[in-house]
């Protein structure tokens, strides 16, 4: 191999390196946007993307002004402990059960799923558009 060859197989290792980075931080940026300022929802759990017992990705459903959308999840267990155990325990979230959902409301196909918050019915969600209210209402007085 010559020295070309090797600086330009250098130089891609460190591209993909750099770019998955920007990507990773990226998504925690856009869930931490949408966690801010997102319009709530409730979405349908459709499944998951599992290999050797391990979870990698989640899919839900939810939806927004008469519109069925769909998308997939990878980082819910960044948002807190509970929402980790929901998305690796096929227990703890099935197909159809319903959770928080937030999506932005200029591009409503960028959405999370917070499996950290189960909804069972209306009860359920006015109390998570209640919590999220204040906790949104506390934090912009930071």
């Amino acid at each position: 191999m010559n020295k070309t060859t090797l600086i330009i197989i250098i130089i891609f290792v460190i591209g993909g390196i750099v770019f998955v980075q920007f990507g990773k931080k990226g998504k925690a940026s856009q869930r931490a946007l949408l966690n801010k300022n997102g319009i709530l929802g409730i979405g349908v759990f459709e499944g998951r993307v599992s290999s050797n017992g391990r979870t990698y990705s989640i899919s839900f459903s939810y939806v927004v002004e008469g519109e069925k959308l769909k998308n997939g999840d990878t980082d819910c267990p960044l948002d807190s402990p509970k929402a980790a155990d929901a998305f690796a325990d096929k227990k703890k979230a099935k197909r159809l059960d319903k959770f928080l959902v937030l999506y932005n409301e200029v591009n409503p196909k960028e959405s999370i799923i917070r499996l950290d918050y189960p909804v069972k019915d209306s009860i359920d969600f006015k109390l998570y558009v209640k919590e999220f209210k204040q906790m949104r209402k506390e934090k912009a007085k930071e």
